[in-house]
């Protein structure tokens, strides 16, 4: 349950992280950028404190993996 919400989560925010768009260049959308990367860094940590260190670990791996997703996402979006 929390690794997927967590790189859903992590999806968002790479999207997000790589929007060239005006709201995200706004503090509105810095603000909502800071949210979803809290609430990523919350998720690893109650998956460290919860299931231990192995599980942690995947979520950890997780969030750079739909990191990169949206990143890729949006470049492939861009494009057309």
């Amino acid at each position: 349950m929390y690794l997927i919400t967590t790189f859903l989560f992590a999806v968002i925010t790479g999207f997000a992280i790589s929007s060239r768009g005006s709201f995200f260049l706004s503090q509105i959308g810095q603000l909502v950028q800071g949210v979803l990367s809290t609430v990523c860094l919350g998720f690893i940590g109650w998956s460290f404190w919860s299931d231990g260190w192995r599980t942690g670990f995947i979520e950890l791996i997780g969030i750079f993996a739909g990191c990169r997703l949206g990143i890729a996402i949006f470049n492939i979006i861009s494009r057309r």
